[in-house]
């Protein structure tokens, strides 16, 4: 109590100095005071705004533009304010090949004297961090800044030059874009979503890629029909042979793998969402890597979006389905095929989009889950599409429906797994949702 006492005397003390001293800035009247008087009152003004920690350059120059100061290089700062006023605002940048339009937002501030600019790239895909601001020597702009863009946790380099009617930002080899002053704010610049693999975050991703696969040969493609990146990984020759082998060294690190790749498709899949069209993200381990398309027999492994949908070393055991890395259980099979997730329909996308989406939220069965989606409007075979491809491990929902019904009300072993069957879920799914939670 003692403390919070203190903390709020401390504050009340801040709010008094923010209304008398700071209000006193913004509406001090120092025209009618002595000669040195003014100047100092000038002065105390100018460290004012020069100690704060933010303050916007539109408001530290409308605080100094009328004073009268003493020394010269007070004033040429001043200008400085004014100079940077001229370069803040909108600019468009319209693309020569293909007419899409990009916009960026520049602001200026002071932070504790310095000044710092704020530019926000709708044609960049992540974040530019706020530089520091220095006058320039380059031709036809006034100041500039170096600084750096976050992308997906990887760091771009930017240098950005400021002009009364132009910008200037590049980074990374290839980007180097000018754009010119707008009609209007940002938000009137045409929205645009470029193609995938025009964009930064597909950049980013081959990078990833690149350094993962560095000990293998591989490839990547984007198929912008399928609306999928597929990334083919050419295994270790005779890879297929030893592990039909069935030596346990080599199955288990086979797992880590499998369990490695359904790790990178997933966290590939989260990036292609934010920076990029792309619904699928599909690793495939393979003989040998191919000009042309490839068959089952052609794959060791083939992992889409962090859920496992083939593995040879499964296959000689009599494994024919899906399943999610780290799961023991064995799931419903289905026959899905690389070729069939090309091709998915507009309907049949957005099915598997809404029955993740309800995956999120809710346990379903299979047949729940298709039935769900029925009556969101989807047809039959868009329902089923999308209960089949999204990923669920039908024995782990049937072990959180579980826990759901065991949470609301009490049931016997056997009432637990009637009422699981009647949710559409298979009586060995049932009976393990039920052993899982305790029966």
């Amino acid at each position: 109590m003692k403390k919070r006492l203190i903390s709020m005397s401390f504050a009340i003390i801040i709010l008094i100095f923010i209304l008398g001293g700071c209000g006193g800035i913004m509406n001090r009247d120092t025209s009618e005071l002595p000669v040195g008087t003014a100047a100092t009152a000038s002065d105390d003004i100018y460290r004012e705004a020069m100690t704060a920690e933010k303050i916007d350059v539109r408001e530290a120059y409308d605080l100094l533009k009328d004073l009268d100061f003493d020394d010269p290089e007070k004033e040429a700062f001043v200008q400085q304010l004014k100079d940077l006023l001229q370069c803040s605002g909108g600019f468009v940048q319209v693309s020569e090949d293909t007419g899409n339009r990009y916009g960026a937002e520049v602001s200026f501030y002071l932070a504790s004297g310095v000044v710092r600019c704020a530019v926000d790239y709708s044609g960049y895909m992540g974040e530019i961090i706020d530089g520091d601001v220095v006058e320039t020597k380059e031709a036809g702009y006034r100041f500039e800044t170096s600084t750096k863009g976050d992308l997906f946790g990887n760091d771009q380099d930017f240098k950005i030059y400021f002009g009364n009617d132009q910008l200037h930002i590049t980074w990374a080899e290839n980007c180097d874009y000018v754009l010119t002053r707008g009609d209007g704010s940002v938000e009137s610049v045409q929205d645009y979503t470029p193609p995938f693999d025009e964009t930064a975050a597909y950049e980013s991703i081959l990078e990833v890629i690149d350094n993962y696969f560095s000990d293998f040969e591989h490839k990547v493609e984007y198929d912008k029909n399928g609306l999928a990146l597929n990334i083919y990984v050419q295994g270790m020759d005779g890879l297929r042979n030893v592990l039909a082998k069935q030596d346990k060294d080599v199955t288990d690190a086979w797992q880590g793998v499998s369990e490695s790749m359904c790790t990178l498709s997933d966290q590939l899949l989260t990036i292609t969402k934010v920076g990029g069209d792309a619904y699928y993200v599909n690793i495939y381990w393979v003989d040998k890597l191919r000009d042309n398309g490839y068959i089952q027999d052609d794959m060791l492994l083939w992992v889409q979006n962090g859920v496992e949908k083939y593995n040879v070393a499964k296959k000689s055991t009599g494994y024919t389905g899906q399943t999610t890395a780290g799961n023991n259980q064995e799931p419903q099979t289905t026959d899905t095929t690389p070729s069939e997730i090309h091709s998915a329909s507009m309907g049949e996308r957005n099915a598997l989009e809404m029955a993740r989406e309800y995956l999120d939220a809710m346990a379903f069965s299979r047949d729940g889950l298709v039935e769900q989606l029925e009556y969101e409007g989807f047809s039959h075979s868009e329902a089923v599409y999308g209960a089949d491809h999204c990923g669920a491990d039908w024995y782990e929902q049937a072990e959180k429906m579980a826990a759901e019904y065991l949470d609301a009300m009490p049931f016997s072993r056997s009432e637990l797994i009637e009422q699981l069957e009647y949710e559409g879920f298979s009586h060995d799914q049932a009976v393990h949702g039920a052993s899982a939670n305790g029966y």
